[in-house]
């Protein structure tokens, strides 16, 4: 495991102290990992295989491939995926109506963006809104946001 941390390390252009600071260790600890004199506990191997988007058997060396294993390939994210996570987890905001569109169930979920995500289809799939005047007076009323679709 210590080759490969400091491979990816390096590969991902940071010191033992910028690696540190992302996972919230002293860097001793990084060099101590490195240097094979101590491993890191599971919450934190966890947190490295997601700062280097590997996955902890890699780490651990139990396989020579980085990303998830071949019965897992439904779930290996290309960039535009990894996008749009990243974005989905920025505009929290947003969630509710994304999850709504998706047809996820997350659990509940109010206001306007939800509101209009569930009912903003047409039959035959595309965006369609047609909201009654207590409707659109119920989302005018609705607290603006510096959120945007």
């Amino acid at each position: 495991m210590r080759e490969r941390l400091r491979k990816l390390r390096k590969e991902n252009g940071l010191s033992q102290a910028e690696m540190a600071k992302k996972l919230n260790v002293h860097q001793t600890a990084v060099s101590q990992w490195e240097q094979g004199r101590t491993t890191p506990d599971m919450q934190t191997l966890i947190k490295i295989s997601q700062l280097f988007s590997v996955s902890t058997d890699y780490l651990l060396g139990e396989t020579e491939q980085k990303g998830a294993t071949a019965q897992d390939n439904d779930f290996v994210l290309n960039e535009h995926e990894k996008d749009l996570i990243s974005a989905y987890r920025r505009k929290t905001a947003m969630q509710p109506a994304v999850d709504r569109l998706l047809e996820v169930q997350q659990g509940e979920s109010d206001g306007a963006a939800a509101y209009i995500a569930a009912h903003g289809k047409d039959s035959k799939g595309g965006a369609a809104i047609h909201l009654s005047a207590d409707e659109l007076k119920k989302l005018n009323k609705a607290p603006e946001t510096d959120e945007d679709f």
